[in-house]
Order: C-alpha cells, then sequence, then structure tokens
C-alpha cells in the first residue's frame, strides 16, 4: 500500500506497546548481543535492585508470570527494543504512540513523559498493589473470541448476579466483566475466579465458534475489583515529575490523546480498573490518518489484533531481531522517499 502524498509519512506511522500476555521465557535472546538493549534493562535491574536477565533468560514461567515481575520486565524490554530502534532509524520518529494495558506506561515513556527509573519504580509498585487486592489463583482472565459485546455483557450480568447471590463472602467482590475491547472478534474478560469458572461454562455452551483462551496472569487486571487501588496510584504519580509526551499518546481509558500532565495523572490511576479500549484507540488513529502500525515489543499480540481490526494497514513488528531489521529497512526506505 502507498502512503498519503498530502501529509506526512510521520503522522501516518503509530509504534503499539504490548502489555502482560506478551512474555515469555528467552524472549530478548535474539537482542542480547547488543549493547543498547542490555543498557536499558540493567538500569531497569540496578533501579529494581533485582537481575532481570535471569528472568527474563531462565524464569521460571511461574515466576516470570507474577504480575510483580511481569510488568518490570515487559516495560523494561519494550523501552530497550524503542531505544534500539531509535539508535538504527533516527528519522523514523512515529506520529502516535499507544499501549496496551501496562503497555501505556512503555508508550508514554517512549514519549518522555517519565524518566525509566521512574517509570520502572511505578510499575514494580502499581504491580504489587494490583496483586496485594487479591492472592493468586483468586481471580483470572479469558479472552472470548467469536461473540460480540453486547452477548457477553448480558451473560456477565446473568452470572454475577447468580454468584453474587450464593452468598460466600470474600475480601473482594465475586464478579466477573469485560476487561478489554480488543476488537469485534476478541473481547477479554476478568473477575473472582468462581464468577469467571461460571461465565466460561456458559460460554462454552455456545457452540464451536466461541473460543475462549484462558491467560497467564495473576491478577484481575481491568475489572472494578481492583479500584481500590484507585487513590494510591493517584497518591504515587503526584511524586513524580511527569512531563507531557513529546509524541501523541493514546489513553486505554479513553481512546484519545493526552493533552496535557494534568491529564496523565488523572486518568492512569483509573487506568487501572477500567476497560482497555483498544479497538477504539486504534479507530481513532485510523480517523488520524495512521497507515502503519509497528509493534514494539516481545510477542505478536498487538499485531493480530490490528489485522482483526482492519486488514487493509501495513503492520510491522519488532518482538525479535530479524523481524527488527525487516521493519527498519521497510521504515527507513519509505522515509527515504519522503525526504526526496
Amino acid at each position: 500500500m502507498g502512503f498519503n502524498t498530502n501529509g506526512s509519512m510521520k503522522g501516518q506511522i503509530a509504534f503499539i506497546f504490548p502489555g502482560q500476555g506478551s512474555q515469555s521465557i528467552g524472549m530478548m535472546n535474539s537482542f542480547r548481543k547488543l549493547p543498547v538493549v542490555n543498557e536499558v534493562i540493567e538500569e531497569s535491574s540496578d533501579t529494581l535492585k533485582e537481575n532481570l536477565f535471569e528472568l527474563i533468560d531462565n524464569g521460571p514461567e511461574e515466576k516470570l508470570n507474577l504480575t510483580i515481575n511481569t510488568q518490570p520486565v515487559l516495560l523494561a524490554c519494550s523501552l530497550a527494543i524503542w531505544k534500539l530502534f531509535l539508535s538504527k532509524c533516527p528519522s523514523c520518529i512515529p506520529g502516535y504512540f499507544a499501549g496496551h494495558s501496562l503497555g501505556e506506561y512503555s508508550a508514554l515513556t517512549a514519549a518522555n513523559a517519565f524518566k525509566l527509573a521512574e517509570v520502572v519504580g511505578l510499575v514494580r509498585y502499581r504491580a504489587d498493589i494490583m496483586q496485594s487486592i487479591t492472592s493468586p489463583g483468586d481471580c483470572g482472565m479469558a479472552a472470548v473470541i467469536g461473540l460480540n459485546l453486547e452477548v457477553i455483557q448480558s451473560i456477565c450480568k446473568e452470572v454475577n448476579n447468580k454468584v453474587l447471590l450464593s452468598g460466600v463472602k470474600q475480601n473482594f467482590p465475586k464478579i466477573v466483566e469485560v476487561a478489554n475491547i480488543n476488537s469485534d472478534k476478541q473481547i477479554v474478560l476478568s473477575g473472582a475466579k468462581e464468577a469467571l469458572e461460571a461465565m466460561i461454562e456458559k460460554l462454552s455452551k455456545l457452540g464451536e465458534k466461541v473460543r475462549i483462551i484462558e491467560l497467564p496472569v495473576s491478577a484481575p487486571f481491568h475489572s472494578s475489583i481492583l479500584m481500590p487501588i484507585e487513590s494510591l496510584l493517584a497518591k504515587k504519580l503526584e511524586l513524580l515529575n511527569i512531563q507531557k509526551p513529546k509524541i501523541p499518546t493514546l489513553g486505554n481509558y479513553h481512546a484519545e490523546v493526552y493533552e496535557s500532565v494534568e491529564e496523565i495523572r488523572s486518568i492512569l490511576p483509573k487506568q487501572a480498573h477500567s476497560v482497555v479500549q483498544w479497538k477504539a484507540s486504534i479507530d481513532k488513529m485510523l480517523q488520524l490518518g495512521v497507515t502503519v502500525f509497528v509493534e514494539c515489543g516481545p510477542g505478536k499480540v498487538l499485531s493480530g489484533l490490528i489485522r482483526q481490526i482492519d486488514r487493509r494497514v501495513k503492520v510491522l513488528s519488532l518482538r525479535d531481531y530479524d523481524s527488527f531489521c525487516e521493519s527498519v529497512e521497510y521504515l527507513g526506505k519509505v522515509t527515504e522517499l519522503e525526504t526526496k
């Protein structure tokens, strides 16, 4: 596909940063000999006083998948790849940033709203208080593929009414809710294990066209169960020297570009317990003229979601060094064409 010759190529490129679920042991193997990448992960390790390389390279999987580890690790990996990209293709500055869930913190940091040392500590704190609301095993998340939002919300309501009337008491609401609207074909659920299992049982009876995938997470992200952490996150953010993003960055909460530091301080604490409006965010960038999406981080989850939303756009990935080099070559060529 070609670029719109009436506008700058810069405005037609968006970098998107992944969240939890994109992690895997050895995910940075192909980048490990590159000093720029190692510097970011080393600085993150020093900040946390923990060897993140050990977690990234060797796990074990159960430890890597714990929220308190996954969040800073994925953030460090995504930002390391972004810094490498800047060193290889400094003229290929994107027009927009967005990140999925945790990835929003990566996006804001790449846009210079946060400093690396501060944001690594922030996401570790965020993960810690997220996990403190429930214990591993109490809650979960699952992706539902092949069913529309309205039907899922209706079944959620039915399940919640039944489970809440069961009389069993817990320290948090026994509910299941829509957590992510990723595309028209994929909705993610989050909630208490009992309610989530009841939901999965109902969904599994709807036929072969409906697929359910339980996710490797240890907390009920983007559900109202986590509402108590909003005030704690807000206080933490007040202590940080946040800058206005140098590249327009969209928020999950409202699928709009952040206009000010005050808006970041106000909305980020809500993001943790609110629905991730991912499809709306992508639709917004499409309206703004984006024609190329680049997934900056391990895995290829977001690349698949972009293709579900709009198959006409160009989707690139920086998930390993081979795909990184292919993407740099492509973006370098179209940037060169624009300057001629």
